[in-house]
This record gives C-alpha cells, structure tokens and sequence, in this order.
C-alpha cells in the first residue's frame, strides 16, 4: 500500500512541478513584454500631452520625434482615444493564446512556448458467457487512465510525460510511467527523441491505446516490444509524407513486454521505415495505402526472460517461460507490416518473427541451452456504415451524437483473425511447461464500435481464442477461451 501511495504522489507532484514551470516561462515573457509596451505607451502619451500643449500655446514643437513630425498648420488635434485604443489592442496581442487543438493548451503569442492536456480513460467490463471458455474473472476494471502533458520550449524543443492509473482487471493497480521523453525538432527531416516510449516496431503497438479498432490488440501482440528507454532519430526526409523512417538504440525489452533499466551493457537496435507510395498522388482509392518493414536486433546475455508470456484477451496467461531462464545470445526480430484505408473501408495486418537464444537450469543442475523462435501475425478489416472515412486515427461522426435533433453519431464493424506459433525449442529445453503452456493458438475478434463524438466512443467485442491443445488454467483445463468485452471511453 505505501508504496502504491508514493508512486502516485510522486507521479502527482512531477505533474506540478512540469505545470508550474511550463505555465511560469511563457507567462513571465508575456508580462515582461506587456510592461514595456505599457511603458512605451506612457512614454507616448506624455508626448502627446506636451505635444498638444504646445499647439495650445502656439509655438512651434522643438522636440518631437521623427517619427511623430509636428501636425500642419490647421490641422485636428490628436485623438487620443484613438491611440490608446489602438494600445490595448497591441497589450491583448500579447497575451497567451488559450484553446482546444488535440488537447486543451496555452501558448506563447509567439508560438515559441506550449503546455497542452490531454486525458483517456477506459471503462471497461469483461465476461466469460459459457462454462467450457471460462479461463478468467468476469469484472470491471480501468484499462487506461492516463493524463498526459505534452509541450514545447524554446520552439524547438517537445516534451511528453504520461503516467498509467489503470490496469487489466486484476486486484490491484500499481501505477506506471508510460511515456517520458523530449524531442528535438530543429530538423523535420531528422528529429532526435530522448526517453522512454514505444520501440519503433510493431504498427499495432504505435497505434494509440484511444484508437484502437478493438478493445484488447491482436494476440500476436504479445511477441514484439512494447516501451524502453533510448535514444532515436526520426523523421520525413522529403517533407511529403511519402517516407517516414525511425532509428534507435535502446536498452532492449523481453517479448511483450516493457522496461525501465537494463541488466547488461549490450544494447538493442531498433529501426522502422513506412511508405505511402500514392500520398502525393488525387487518388482517393490509393492515397492511404501504406507499407512499412521494421527489425530490432541485439545480444541478451544475462538478461532475464524468464515471465515472458503470451496472454489472451480475457488476460489468461496461455504460455510462460519458466523461471530462471536468461538470454544467452542474440535477439533478433522482424515484423513486415501495412494499412489500407478508402473512405468507410480500413484494412491493417502484420507479421512478427523473434529468434532468441536462451539458457536455464534443469532438474539435475545442469544447464540447459537452446535458440528457440516465436511467431505470429493478425489481420483486421473495418466499414463504417454510417459512411464516415476509416483511418489509423480512428473515424469522426460527421453527425455527432444528439437524438433529439435526429443525430446517433457514427457506427462501425470489425473484425479480425490473429495467430501465435511458438517453438518446440523452449518446451524441449525445458524453458517451457506444457501442462500450461500452448504451442499454438488462434483468436477470431468481431466488434462493433459506436462513436458518439471526435472523443467519446461505445466498443462491444466477442472474442473466441483455440489452443492447439488443452492445457490447465487456474486448476481447471481448458481447450479454447471466449469472452465478451465493452469498453466506454473518453479521450481528448
């Protein structure tokens, strides 16, 4: 408990204290540049003042600005109301600009400072409708809740702090700091990025949690990286949006899984390129087909990757690397991977191969060894029946929800097939129990999402998972899982 309490104080008081100094460097500027306009605009009304004085008393201004020449014989004295009119318009200028753009932010008037909010939460709910798939608890939980901050200083230079309160349905919630980093943007073409966030691999996975087609990812999700902590460039070399590449060194992370440190001094390069062939192109029909191929390859020695699991969409965990089991060479992954929208109708698929070396202890004391490879893929097809265009970044009901005037938002289908296919090696080396681990699994996912407005939407999937055979979870043996899941969701 106390320890669940200081991570949340701790990721509280980090919030402030980001705030407060975000909020104090543009502000102060502001007021610095709102004295000295006031003080200029006091400085021209004392010459106005002296100015018209010496109108009244006929003689001829020795003193007036160049800029400011004495008016002609004749003529109508200075508004002066006019001018200070005009002042304050130049002080309002110089306030912070505040709104809603992907998140509620104040800004510098000139841009070069930005602090915006942004929030998602998941209320989710999860049952298991027939005895014979039953592997899980029916329950209500918080997916994600995560506030997140994001922003810019100096012009140049972003930020990104986004904590997790949420969880997967368990008895606890242990908080975690999901994306920390900066973002040198002095070159498009060649971004640098420094932190903790996403390993530049999976589509699936840099899809964002809030616009995910389904509640849960694809069950080939458990094989490739998740978030670790590096160092990456990145960026659009041709300033088009044809070719986006992303670059990196990082830690390295166990299957599925997400880091914070590292346990040796090897580390795991990752890099990732995308294409739209036709995004220059008026073809609707072709413009947002995009192809990409990613890799990450690295030496594990020592490494502990033991606990690494692959886990249903119902959280049954189905296939676990025994304690005690660490790297012992080199991990290498690769994932070839591609997108395909056209008005109401999206498409998205990939594949993911992991080839690792392991060693562990056997019954007599001896040491096991072994390479063993994983993996596995999905493939997803959505339409939007209410005709509104599909993207990566989810639909926008042209209609948003409003019953009284007629207006229900925007409806969708999908569905979706996935795969896992997991090596003899590891059972054969004994890094594997078969009892409860399968060497083999399939999902088939149909779901139906209801977008009330641009950030609330409605999620309700059916979900039926078959392993290879049956193996026991929880004391009870099971052949296959189904289960049912919504989940309501706001996000800005």
């Amino acid at each position: 408990m106390h320890r669940s309490i200081g991570k949340k104080t701790a990721a509280g008081l980090t919030l402030a204290a980001l705030l407060l100094f975000q909020l104090t460097v543009p502000l102060t500027a502001a007021a610095q540049s709102r004295a000295d306009l006031e003080q200029r605009i006091r400085d021209l009304e004392r010459k106005l003042e002296r100015l018209e004085r010496l109108q009244g008393e006929g003689a001829a201004p020795a003193a007036v600005p160049a800029a400011a020449p004495a008016p002609a014989a004749g003529a109508q004295p200075i508004d002066e109301e006019r001018v200070k009119a005009i002042a304050q318009d130049e002080i309002k200028k110089t306030k912070p600009l505040t709104g809603y753009k992907d998140g509620f932010f104040i800004e510098s008037q000139d841009g070069n400072y930005k602090i915006k909010f942004r929030g998602l939460v998941q209320a989710d709910a999860r049952w298991f409708p027939n005895t014979s798939g039953d592997d899980g608890t029916s329950a209500f939980f918080l997916r994600r809740v995560r506030p997140t901050i994001e922003g810019t200083v100096f012009k140049y230079f972003d930020y990104k702090i986004m904590p997790d309160f949420g969880g997967s349905g368990s008895t606890s919630i242990s908080p975690s700091l999901q994306d920390a980093y900066v973002d040198v943007k002095y070159f498009p073409y060649a971004r640098f990025r420094a932190g903790k966030y996403k390993v530049p691999f999976s589509l699936e996975r840099l899809q964002s949690g809030s616009n995910l087609l389904f509640v849960e990812r694809s069950l080939a999700q458990n094989i490739p990286p998740n978030r670790d902590v590096g160092f990456m460039l990145h960026g659009d070399p041709f300033s088009n949006g044809v070719f986006y590449y992303e670059l990196g060194l990082f830690n390295g992370s166990v299957d599925g899984g997400s880091v914070d440190g590292d346990f040796n001094s090897d580390k795991d390069f990752a890099g990732r390129f995308f294409i739209h062939p036709f995004a220059t192109t008026e073809s609707d029909a072709l413009k947002s087909f995009g192809f990409g191929f990613a890799g990450t390859y690295g030496n594990n020695d020592d490494d502990p990757i033991d606990g690494t699991r692959i886990q249903t969409a119902g959280r049954a965990t189905i296939y676990r690397i025994a304690s005690g089991v660490t790297g012992d060479g080199i991990h290498s992954r690769l994932a070839p991977q591609f997108y395909y929208y056209w008005g109401p109708f999206g498409m998205m698929g990939e594949y993911y191969w992991s080839d690792q070396a392991a060693k562990g202890p056997r019954e007599d004391g001896s040491t096991a060894k072994a390479r063993f490879t994983n993996q596995g893929g999905f493939l997803q097809a959505s339409y939007v029946l209410t005709g509104e265009n599909a993207s990566f970044k989810g639909v926008i009901p042209a209609n948003p929800f409003d019953p009284v005037n007629g207006d229900w938002g925007a409806f969708e289908i999908a569905a979706r097939g996935s795969w896992v296919d997991l090596g003899d090696e590891a059972f054969e080396a004994g890094f594997v129990n078969p009892e409860t681990s399968v060497g083999s699994a399939v999902a088939y996912t149909a779901g139906v999402n209801w977008y009330w407005n641009p950030h609330f939407k409605v999620q309700l999937n059916y979900e039926r998972t078959e392993f290879n055979r049956p193996i026991k979870i929880d004391n009870a043996v099971r052949s296959r899982e189904d289960v049912l899941l919504a989940r309501f969701q706001v996000a800005f």
